[in-house]
């Protein structure tokens, strides 16, 4: 074997033993959770998005503990945030301490499970211990209703066939008779759309009256509307990380090559989008990381008159949606979820029939003609 390469076997074992090393030392050394003061405990994944946003303008506040899954092979250490100080404990560590809480404990929030290889036994735990408590559990995805939680199948939208979904049928009937188990013993099942309740009440009907619609607060947007004046450009947007196939990237992937055909717009996104790494090109150009503030000053910097939602799965809110319309900028998208719900009700939105190429460019033709 070439040395080098033994080495950097051995370097990389090396690397991993210390990590658990330190996770275990970290979690001996951060047992001041034991002193902590909670009210509410907030279980979260680690995957960021909108989830994450909310996260941070919600639950980061006195006496709440946030609670997100880290996993080492088989043990579990969960990453823990409260009064902006961060520990980490085990898993039987972290039940210890919360059963101990159970007194003062007054709310517990499911913000999402997604990162959680096994969400049964949080379930469980929450119900079995503080079933007497406030339970809330927040839909920002529908991890409660398939665990391919955005209904993404073969980098496509499955358009909720389950019947067709061999994979599932093994699965999906334990996996909803395990979240209905769940949702008879809870106070309230929070959603952020009129399109996400209509979803979840498919799949539970019986549950409706527990069903709380609450948009989420845009009170941080202050955008003024765009003037006629400010929408001169004829080139077109893509805001935020559009790097995975729920989000829209094989429908920009697939118009880039169109649009570098057709050679008469340029695609615009704004955002950093790893798989749309910078390359030189005349028709298509990614900005990079941008400041929320900054997005007025890139929209007209780049000369973009109409924005292109690429989302293919049914958003459950939609912030970046929410924030073009208080800019007054038009939107284009497809008739799905919470993004559809906005724009049929926003003067400037615009539906497509479906994501194909040539007829997102064929739209804009016209459009900007």
């Amino acid at each position: 074997m070439n040395p080098l390469i033994r080495l950097i076997g051995i370097a990389g074992k090396f690397i991993l033993l210390n990590i658990k090393a330190l996770l275990l030392y970290l979690s001996k050394k951060n047992t001041s959770i034991e002193s902590l003061e909670i009210n509410t405990i907030v279980f979260t994944h680690s995957l960021g998005g909108g989830t994450a946003s909310y996260e941070k303008t919600h639950f980061y506040k006195n006496n709440y503990l946030i609670i997100r899954l880290i996993s080492y092979r088989n043990d579990f250490y969960y990453s823990l945030i409260m009064n902006n100080k961060k520990y980490i404990a085990t898993q039987k560590q972290l039940f210890k301490f919360l059963l101990s809480n159970r007194k003062q404990l007054k709310k517990v929030i499911i913000n999402s499970l997604c990162s959680y290889t096994n969400p049964e036994k949080i379930l469980k735990f929450v119900i079995n211990n503080f079933s007497n408590k406030e339970i809330i559990y927040l839909v920002h995805d529908y991890h409660c209703i398939c665990p391919n939680y955005t209904f993404i199948k073969k980098n496509k939208y499955c358009e909720q066939r389950c019947d067709v979904c061999k994979k599932n049928q093994k699965i999906i009937k334990y996996w909803r008779a395990m979240w209905f188990s769940f949702f008879e013993k809870i106070s309230v099942i929070e959603v952020f759309s009129n399109s996400s309740k209509e979803i979840l009440i498919k799949y539970y009907p019986e549950i409706i009256d527990k069903i709380l619609v609450k948009p989420h607060d845009l009170s941080y947007c202050n955008f003024m509307p765009f003037t006629i004046n400010d929408i001169t450009g004829k080139n077109i947007g893509v805001i935020g990380n559009c790097s995975n196939a729920a989000k829209g990237k094989f429908v920009i992937k697939n118009l880039v090559k169109e649009i570098e055909r057709r050679r008469n717009r340029k695609l615009i996104i704004i955002g950093k989008s790893p798989f749309f790494s910078p390359k030189k090109s005349d028709f298509f150009r990614v900005t990079g990381a941008y400041k929320m503030n900054e997005l007025p000053s890139l929209i007209k910097k780049n000369e973009i008159g109409a924005i292109l939602f690429t989302s293919i799965w049914p958003e459950t809110f939609s912030y970046v949606i929410s924030e073009i319309m208080r800019m007054n900028i038009p939107i284009v998208t497809i008739k799905l979820g919470a993004q559809g719900e906005k724009v049929a009700n926003y003067t400037k939105g615009y539906f497509l029939e479906s994501f194909e190429p040539n007829e997102i460019c064929n739209f804009f033709d016209y459009f900007f003609s």
